[in-house]
């Protein structure tokens, strides 16, 4: 009681020193310094709305949103191996629809809640009619404020740019949901918590996160402290993350520009990594302590004039080390103990129940990773995009190639038709699920 009484005054007055520094600084235009969205997420605003012109005195309640129609139709590995049948397809449809409410008040308070709601029909078995599947979430619900411009505190659950790299973000302990390589219709689920801002002029940031989603009491507060350094045309960042029960994660991240190619890189070293384990044979879990663990990404991307249009086609080159990552070329995986299978939800897989459980994390399981980004505006027709995207593991020899086309139009109306691959041996990561390759048609309007 008396130690945790104690980090409390700490805080305390480490948090009043830090406001006394901050009030002897010139205030910061908040605009102009949150532009940057690699730094921090931006609210899923339109373009050309009216609010991002606020000038920060005027009321103003905007709505906004999306919504999406896809149908997706999947091709068993055994269709191309054994021979084609419907009996080796599936298909899958449904909506989804994301509102976003904006709200700004003088003084730059602001508050945005964005909602999600998917409706998927499924078909009953045995049953002449149909039953209906209908999602709800709230991916974001927050509520910005500052103090005389120099300090600035986002309060709610909401998504946070922590990391430099494009896809892989190890120094990021913070956000719940990862990045998915084959892009979700729909929003990232955001973590609840307090994030703080405090710049101190143009070349230095200092982020903090209190992370509060999975605490039953005060010490069960997660915490995440960076320090941001501007040199020249480098951004480089220190880090740190702890909770109780868990030893604390440092982080180092950088980005620049050499020879014409952006660089990126990210190294998090964990004190103590506590690998979760299970035996595919019984069942049975465990925790394993491994010291001094690093995990680290490195990324090369840069943009391509073609023809008289500037950064017309960009790519994105990334690679992955995970030192707790398994060498294994195979997931061994031919039968689903009988104990676990009895616990499982209908339809459920066991590639489902390890990466809910969080004995598998997607593209993290394996030591040596990586991935390519490349898209091509302007292709064949003005409003046309092309997008060719790859990754792969390779400790298994295994990889998912996507590419596809995305239609835009002035309305606001899209297209988007995309083909996913899932390559490599049986029971590797990328085809554990027996799937061969996914076509997925979807339409979407924002407003």
């Amino acid at each position: 009681m008396m130690a945790s009484l104690k980090r409390g005054i700490t805080v305390a007055a480490a948090l009043s020193g830090l406001a006394t520094w901050a009030s002897a600084q010139p205030p910061v235009d908040e605009d102009a310094l949150f532009a940057d969205s690699a730094t921090v997420t931006a609210a899923p605003l339109r373009a050309d709305s009216a609010l991002l012109r606020n000038p920060g005195q005027a009321r103003t309640v905007g709505f906004s949103g999306t919504v999406t129609s896809a149908a997706l139709g999947s091709l068993e590995r055994g269709y191309f191996l054994e021979g084609a049948s419907f009996g080796r397809t599936a298909l899958a449809t449904w909506i989804t629809a994301d509102l976003s409410l904006d709200a700004r008040l003088p003084g730059g308070t602001k508050a945005l809640a964005t909602a999600e709601v998917s409706y998927r029909p499924t078909a009953a078995e045995g049953a002449t009619g149909g039953d209906s599947n209908i999602a709800l979430s709230l991916p974001e619900l927050f509520l910005d404020a500052n103090w005389r411009g120099r300090i600035y505190l986002r309060s709610g659950k909401q998504v946070l740019q922590w990391g430099r790299c494009y896809f892989w973000n190890p120094t990021d302990l913070v956000n719940i949901e990862p990045r998915a390589f084959i892009a979700k219709i729909g929003q990232r689920q955001g973590t609840y918590g307090v994030k703080l801002h405090a710049p101190f002029g143009t070349k230095y940031n200092l982020y903090g996160f209190a992370g509060t989603a999975q605490a039953a009491r005060p010490d069960d507060v997660a915490g995440a402290l960076k320090l941001e350094l501007l040199a020249g045309a480098t951004e480089m960042a220190v880090s740190a993350w702890g909770k109780r029960h868990h030893d604390p994660v440092y982080g180092l991240d950088l980005s620049s520009r050499l020879l014409g190619v952006d660089v990126s890189g990210e190294l998090a070293l964990h004190r103590r990594y506590r690998l979760r384990t299970i035996s595919f044979a019984t069942g049975d879990t465990g925790i394993e302590r491994k010291p001094w663990t690093p995990r680290a990404c490195l990324g090369l991307g840069r943009s391509f004039r073609v023809g008289e249009v500037k950064d017309r086609l960009t790519a994105v080159l990334e690679a992955y080390y995970n030192q707790v990552g398994s060498t294994d070329r195979t997931i061994d995986l031919p039968q689903l103990p009988a104990g676990l299978a009895a616990a499982l939800p209908a339809g459920f897989s066991f590639a489902d129940y390890l990466a809910a459980s969080g004995y598998y994390q997607p593209n993290n399981y394996s030591r040596w990773y990586c991935a390519w980004f490349g898209s091509l505006t302007k292709f064949i027709i003005p409003d046309l995009t092309l997008t060719v995207n790859a990754i792969a593991n390779l400790n298994q020899r295994c990889a998912i190639l996507t590419t596809g086309v995305s239609y835009s139009t002035l309305s606001d109306f899209s297209l988007d038709l995309s083909v996913n691959g899932f390559l490599g041996p049986n029971s590797t990561e990328y085809t554990l699920q027996g799937n061969g390759a996914q076509v997925r048609l979807a339409a979407g309007l924002t407003f």
